[in-house]
């Protein structure tokens, strides 16, 4: 590269990461009565996040899915059994939790780029919180501990300067007459 040139890079700079942590309540309410519920899953979906000034605010969803043990009341109980029995198939329903999340960032401004780099459930409790006249569960209340990471990045020019640091450039050769350069560039007649 001849000496002093000028070479220009976009490249991203973090200008700072955080930690948010959010508790996400629900009511669960069951769609058959359930006689034990056999498993609860979730997930953490970030829908939207935005930088503001100092703050980043994120929108989001604590996805459940409750997989439970359909209670059939007409089941006659079996000695030592609980109730109601355990006769019926299993089930699933769905459920989206939405939250709001401000996380404090220094430095943070309008139109910096925001990625979550993690959000995940650091633990969780879920307690009955309804049943039928059988004793069959009817609503659960889940509570959820959420916690996610982020950082922050503004696109950023890098000049480069090479002013003498590299080898000497060749000497340019010496202008050439306009005179010569049409001749050279003339075809010579036709016989």
């Amino acid at each position: 590269m001849p000496a002093g040139d000028d070479h220009r890079y976009q490249v991203r700079r973090v200008v700072g990461q955080g930690w948010a942590e959010e508790l996400v309540q629900a009511r669960v309410e069951l769609p058959r009565p359930a006689a034990e519920i056999l498993e609860l899953r979730k997930n953490v979906f970030i829908d939207s996040a935005d930088a503001t000034l100092e703050n980043v605010i994120l929108q989001g969803r604590v996805r459940s899915r409750l997989i439970f043990a359909v209670a059939d009341p007409g089941a006659a109980p079996l000695s030592g059994a609980i109730w109601p029995p355990l006769s019926g198939p299993v089930w699933a329903t769905l459920l989206d939790t939405g939250f709001t999340s401000r996380v404090a960032v220094a430095g943070a401004r309008p139109a910096m780029s925001v990625t979550v780099t993690d959000a995940f459930v650091a633990s969780d409790t879920s307690v009955i919180a309804g049943t039928d006249p059988h004793g069959a569960i009817t609503a659960v209340l889940d509570r959820s501990l959420i916690q996610i990471g982020l950082s922050l990045t503004e696109t950023v020019t890098v000049e480069e300067h090479r002013r003498g640091h590299d080898r000497p450039s060749p000497p340019a050769p010496p202008p050439t007459p306009a005179a010569a350069v049409r001749f050279a560039t003339r075809r010579p007649p036709r016989a």
